[in-house]
């Protein structure tokens, strides 16, 4: 059965694309203890993925117990998002997300993520020829990828009824996922979950889910957002930092809202962090495992001496050095 926003289980649970974070490294680690119901690589540049850069299909590199797997793409130029859209279903993505909420000045200034939300007639015209090019797939192949949009509550001001409005209006569109702050709050502030709830309240009827996300701890406390909004589902971020087991309870959670403590114990996350850096050694050149710096910082907290031991771990530069460390410490 082809991947359907509307079918999947409500709420929805899903792991928030995360640039240098969501890698397939990491999502392997996620979904081996405890997938959520839905996750999207990081975001790719349209206009060098037309141009077909090797590292940027290395970023698209995703493996079969992923999904659900969503590619994000961002950029300006129509013609490179048409290509591009093509790129993804020869890849056999299970759909394509357009990222129109991120903040960073470098993506920004070239006119893509949250700056389309001030320019709203190249959005629209973005997920025309986007929701044209998968059409196009379909008649070709039969293969039918759900079109969907990251965002945020509008540019220097929320902005909901004019911003979401004009993406509700988007045929071509499945879902909306929304960060509740605007482009100038970045990641400053809180975020703003009732601005979110009156998006739900204006997508009734549109036939497309709303997902919320911003400053959710856990899924205890999105149970607590979605009952407050009415949201279809979360995507969660950084929550998932050193907690590959963030989804594992997810079923609970749904069902009746029964709630479980997440107690990891330091052994456990060891040997988590132990299999996510063997997976990256393995899986990317040997200059890219400082990537585990970070994640090796996420995992290692909570406990008595966790400082001085991410001291010593955000230092190391290959799989025996981070090894000889933790076997010392245990």
């Amino acid at each position: 059965m082809p991947f359907s926003w509307q079918n999947l289980p409500k709420p929805i649970f899903g792991l928030a694309p995360m640039d240098g974070v969501t890698d397939h490294v990491f999502r392997s680690i996620v979904y081996n203890h405890g997938a959520p119901d839905v996750m999207f690589t990081e975001f790719v540049s349209v206009e060098g993925l037309s141009r077909h850069i090797p590292a940027l299909l290395e970023d698209l590199k995703y493996l079969p117990h992923e999904r659900p797997i969503i590619a994000q793409i961002y950029g300006y130029e129509l013609k490179s998002f048409r290509e591009s859209v093509k790129i993804i279903a020869e890849l056999g993505f299970d759909g394509v997300d357009i990222n129109m909420g991120c903040p960073a000045k470098s993506v920004v200034h070239s006119g893509g993520g949250a700056a389309l939300i001030n320019a709203s007639s190249h959005a629209k015209a973005i997920i025309k020829i986007c929701g044209e090019t998968l059409k196009e797939v379909y008649e070709k192949s039969g293969r039918q990828l759900p079109l969907s949009v990251k965002t945020r509550l509008g540019y220097s001001t929320t902005n909901v009824r004019e911003w979401i409005g004009q993406l509700l209006d988007c045929k071509e569109l499945s879902n909306i996922s929304i960060h509740g702050r605007t482009l100038k709050q970045a990641y400053t502030g809180e975020a703003d979950w009732e601005a979110i709830a009156s998006a739900v309240e204006l997508a009734k009827g549109s036939g497309k889910t709303i997902l919320g996300n911003g400053d959710l701890k856990n899924l205890e406390h999105a149970v607590k957002r979605i009952e407050e909004t009415q949201v279809d589902g979360v995507l969660l971020g950084r929550a998932s930092y050193g907690n590959p087991w963030l989804f594992r309870d997810k079923e609970s959670y749904r069902s009746n809202f029964n709630f479980s403590s997440l107690e990891i114990p330091l052994k456990t996350r060891i040997q988590a962090l132990l299999d996510h850096a063997e997976l990256l050694q393995n899986s990317k050149a040997e200059k890219n495992f400082i990537q585990i710096r970070k994640h090796a910082g996420w995992y290692m907290r909570g406990f008595p001496g966790a400082a001085d031991l991410r001291n010593l771990l955000v230092r190391v530069s290959n799989l025996e050095e981070l090894q000889k460390i933790l076997k010392s410490y245990l």
